[in-house]
């Protein structure tokens, strides 16, 4: 009975607004009468811990959980790195390429492996220790390439590729362009000492130069120099030691270069609103592209130097498709002189797009059709619109890099540095 004395009833006549802010509820009970506003009931707020940290007022927030989740990964890293490591570890020593051990343990493959290389810098003769260590595993791998090697000196080399395995670039990550470019220039910079050198190998550089002038570690390498050299040693290795069978180097391969793929997003990609059973298109798809620069221009209108507001003419209109139909983006300075809208000396006043007043500067093109233009060149123009669609969505089926590229040269018929170029280009996500 207290509680209906100091709150007045209603039945059921009545308004609630709510004010969600990120550290606390506000709101406020309006007695409605004939669908109106009519009384205040009572107003009030809830104060809570915010689940984010930082300046929420500026944008500048993170979530509670970003240090946990930041160190996770690593932890994840490195724990897969480590299986990945005692899986091929187990292996060799089976096919008998390494000796047995006790346990497959990190200190145990240290010690084991510590011991060979003593022995081999021994063997050697290097009286730089050093440099013997440093330039040890690539020694071996060099040497591989051209005469037979004892089983545990072919496993002792085997071990360090995978050790070693090089950056493989995937097509679905979200990386920063420019951190992806200074992988790559580091990679490409790599490849042309190699060929320099006339190396067959990375390996075989990396043991021909002195560790003491030109530095061996924190360089950029690709997966495909390593998987490379793994082909030849096992090539050569293989004429020797008839054990080594093609069931036993699938095996060995799998365990060094096998890298889970990304979980699929595809789930989380919205229904189209035009076709709902169907799902959004890519951003970077070439009816998207088309889609996009048709409803810019449809939408777009021109304010005269006399204050006379149109639309573009059929002809205008025409013309400024076809530009922006193969360039990424054109300023509204260029699309006035491209449709001859000069200033006007009457008035004194320049043509305007109603964009400009929003804050725009430019028009997005069909920067898909753009970006192969500068990969391929002629070779896109020359293929018909069903090719360049069929192009285009087979370049965005794929995950990673080189098995783009395979299918762009055996497929396409592009040469090497084509379909390098269209693995490497950065399209819409």
């Amino acid at each position: 009975m207290a509680a209906e004395t100091s709150r007045q009833r209603t039945d059921g006549n009545y308004r609630i607004g709510i004010d969600l802010g990120s550290g606390s509820v506000g709101w406020t009970a309006l007695l409605e009468k004939k669908g109106e506003p009519a009384q205040l009931l009572d107003i009030g707020a809830r104060r809570f811990e915010p689940g984010v940290l930082g300046d929420i007022e500026s944008g500048k927030d993170e979530s509670r959980a970003t240090a946990r989740r930041d160190a996770r990964g690593p932890r994840r890293l490195t724990w897969r790195r480590q299986y990945r490591m005692r899986k091929l570890f187990r292996l060799l020593q089976r096919v008998n390429l390494l000796p047995p051990s006790e346990n497959d343990s990190h200190d145990q493959r240290h010690q084991i492996l510590a011991d060979f290389d003593k022995r081999f810098r021994e063997a050697s003769g290097c009286p730089d220790q050093n440099a013997a260590h440093a330039k040890l595993p690539y020694l071996l791998r060099a040497r591989a390439l051209d005469e037979k090697r004892s089983r545990h000196e072919l496993g002792r080399a085997i071990y360090h590729l995978a050790q070693r395995r090089g950056f493989l670039s995937n097509l679905k990550a979200a990386k920063k362009d420019e951190d992806v470019g200074v992988v790559k220039a580091g990679i490409s910079e790599l490849a042309g000492y190699i060929d320099q050198a006339g190396s067959r190998t990375i390996g075989e550089y990396f043991a021909s130069i002195d560790p003491e002038e030109i530095r061996i570690r924190g360089r950029w390498t690709a997966r495909w120099m390593y998987e490379d050299e793994f082909q030849q040693i096992w090539a050569e290795q293989s004429k020797h030691h008839d054990d080594l069978t093609e069931e036993v180097k699938e095996k060995v391969h799998e365990a060094i270069f096998f890298q889970r793929p990304l979980k699929s997003q595809k789930g989380l990609i919205g229904m189209c609103d035009l076709e709902p059973r169907k799902r959004r298109a890519p951003a970077a798809c070439l009816a998207f592209q088309e889609f996009r620069i048709l409803q810019r221009v449809n939408d777009l209108e021109v304010t005269r130097p006399d204050s006379e507001i149109r639309p573009l003419t059929d002809e205008q209109r025409e013309k400024l498709i076809e530009a922006l139909a193969g360039q990424q983006e054109m300023t509204y300075g260029k699309i006035r002189t491209l449709l001859g809208m000069k200033k006007s000396r009457e008035y004194g006043r320049n043509y305007t797009f109603n964009f400009e007043e929003g804050g725009d500067k430019k028009m997005v093109g069909n920067r898909t059709a753009a970006k192969m233009i500068e990969a391929i060149g002629d070779r896109w123009t020359e293929l018909s619109a069903d090719q360049q669609n069929r192009l285009v969505d087979d370049v965005l089926s794929f995950e990673s890099e080189e098995p783009l590229i395979g299918r762009l040269m055996n497929g396409w018929g592009f040469d090497e540095s084509q379909a390098r170029a269209v693995a490497e280009t950065p399209f819409e996500p």
